[in-house]
């Protein structure tokens, strides 16, 4: 976006807030300078101003460069760990595409008489009483 910078501020006074348009700014100034120029009293500033104006610029650009290699290594670690997330999904949809049918339906056969068998022993266990152990007196 040439309107503004990613992060970094416009720097100095004379900035527009975009280094783009700064840089503009500045080559179209230095392109539009005739040797007559030179004698003017305001010439001496102008080109000061200028490379101030360039200085800033290029200062600007070496703060978003940062910024962005920042982002880059986040974006960087954020796609490994999505990537390493696809791989442990490809493998868990591949497990349960891939499964024994006859290997399940054993494993849930048993499972099945497993739990009646619990659920027989906790129907026992109501029925048992301490006076059944207890002798006669």
């Amino acid at each position: 976006n040439a309107n503004s910078n990613a992060v970094s501020a416009g720097t100095g006074t004379l900035s527009t807030g975009s280094y783009t348009r700064d840089i503009l700014r500045g080559l179209a100034t230095l392109g539009s300078l005739a040797s007559v120029n030179g004698n003017d009293p305001n010439f001496q500033p102008l080109l000061q101003n200028t490379v101030q104006s360039l200085n800033g610029a290029v200062s600007a650009i070496n703060t978003d460069i940062g910024a962005l290699g920042s982002r880059q290594a986040q974006i960087t670690a954020a796609q490994s760990d999505y990537s390493d997330m696809v791989a442990a999904l490809k493998s868990q949809l591949s497990n349960v595409q891939d499964a024994d049918l006859t290997q399940v339906a054993v494993q849930l056969s048993s499972a099945q008489t497993q739990l009646q068998a619990s659920f027989q022993i906790i129907a026992q266990l109501g029925q048992l009483s301490l006076a059944k152990f207890l002798p006669a007196a």
